[in-house]
């Protein structure tokens, strides 16, 4: 208690600095509300099964179209 009494101002000086460090990085962590929303929204649309199936889809029609828009970026599927 005597250390406490004799030392009281760097107490205070150290506790005003560690409040002035808690608010700044409070204020400059960049994440609102819309964001927490977003990143929520986001794991529970991924953390169930999926709903797709697991294999690759096989729809020759929307390969064909795809490859007539790009031509140049066309893979060359093996058979």
């Amino acid at each position: 208690m005597t250390w406490l009494a004799d030392n009281w101002s760097q107490v205070a000086a150290l506790t005003v600095a560690a409040g002035a460090l808690l608010v700044l990085c409070w204020a400059c962590r960049g994440d609102d509300y819309r964001t927490r929303n977003d990143r929520t929204a986001a794991w529970r649309a991924t953390c169930g099964p999926r709903p797709e199936p697991a294999e690759p889809g096989n729809d020759e029609a929307l390969l064909a179209a795809c490859n007539q828009l790009c031509p140049d970026l066309a893979r060359k599927e093996k058979p």
